[in-house]
């Protein structure tokens, strides 16, 4: 949703419907490419780096909880401020 509102402000429900999809599209494909892109660099430093860091995050239960909790509160910010702007610029 927090992906969503600010189509939704921008576009309209009408024209939104279609460009609400596109971040799950964008999201899927990325994740698809990322994959792709992982298995050709199972033995590079950038790859085993990535590895070591995202293990320590994920032993230590709190701090995966403090990031997820920050990134969670910035997307909605981000999309609440976006969507007020959007709103404010609509005319009825």
């Amino acid at each position: 949703q927090a992906i969503q509102l600010p189509f939704f402000f921008k576009l309209g429900y009408a024209k939104a419907k279609f460009f609400t999809f596109v971040p799950f599209v964008a999201l899927t494909s990325g994740y698809v490419v990322i994959l792709g892109a992982a298995n050709n660099l199972k033995h590079s430093a950038i790859y085993e780096s990535f590895v070591a860091v995202a293990e320590t995050i994920g032993k230590n239960g709190i701090l995966l909880a403090a990031i997820s909790i920050a990134a969670l509160a910035i997307v909605i910010f981000a999309s609440y401020r976006l969507s007020l702007a959007f709103y404010k610029k609509r005319e009825f």
